[in-house]
Order: C-alpha cells, then structure tokens, then sequence
C-alpha cells in the first residue's frame, strides 16, 4: 500500500500567505493582499489547533467532525481560537493565545471577499489584518522555538 503523502502542513501555508500578501503589496494587489492576510491567519491558528491535540487526517488537515467548527474560516475561527475550551490540550495554549491580542481585527474579513469587485473590498481594514496577521506570525514562530510546532 502506498503511503499517504502529508499534503496539508497549515505552518507552512500560513509563512507562503504572508510572503505572499507581503509580495503582492508591493504590486498594489490589496485585495487578493487582505485574503492572504485572512488565510495566513487561519492556517496559523489551524496550526496552533494541530500543535495542542487537535486530530488530523493522513494527509495532515483536520479530521471533520460535524458541528467542531474546527474547518472554518475566519472571524468564526477566530472566535472559537478565543475560547480556550476549543484547545484539546485545556490551558497549555494560553501563552500562545495571550499573543493574539488582536484577532478580533478579522472580524470584517471574510472568505467571500475572494468574490466581491475591487471596489467593494474593505480596504481600510487591511493594517488591521496585516497587525493580526503579523502577530499569528510571532505566535508561529514563537511556538517553533518552543518545540511546539
């Protein structure tokens, strides 16, 4: 039987999104920059979740469970990271969360923007996306030296 190849790694995605964002705010690209800045931001929560227990599939992503609100997107991810009932591991998360002081900055993020015309995005809100996302960064790397992740 072949072995299953660990496709999904959220680290590293969350490092590529903010390389990204960083990239393409260089080329004036803000709103394909606020999405990056959300998705970093996701997949570094997701991977904190991974890092304290939370189960995942073969292939690295998170095992579905109906109803775990663990496969969401941002501000609903966000919301629940908030909480540290969503932590497997209990309070062992709580540094890392304490690192997050502004994650409620997403709160107006939203996946369906990847939708919505150029004049439509809410780009005023992307210093505060870039402050969150800068800080789910820290977290990351923080976390890394920690041996956590």
């Amino acid at each position: 039987m072949a072995a299953v190849i660990k496709q999904v790694d959220f680290k590293e995605a969350a490092r590529r999104h903010w390389a990204d964002a960083e990239h393409l705010t260089q080329s004036g690209r803000h709103p394909n920059v606020g999405q990056l800045y959300g998705f970093m931001a996701e997949c570094g929560l997701k991977a904190l979740l991974v890092a304290h227990g939370l189960p995942t599939e073969s292939n690295g992503d998170i095992r579905w469970k109906p109803r775990t609100g663990y496969r969401e997107h941002l501000p609903a991810l966000a919301q629940l990271v908030s909480t540290l009932t969503v932590f497997p591991d209990g309070r062992a998360a709580t540094r890392y969360l304490a690192m997050l002081p502004d994650l409620a900055h997403f709160d107006d993020w939203s996946i369906d923007h990847r939708y919505w015309t150029k004049a439509a995005h809410p780009l005023s809100s992307l210093p505060n996306w870039r402050e969150a996302a800068r800080q789910v960064g820290e977290m990351i790397d923080a976390a890394t030296v920690d041996g956590v992740m």
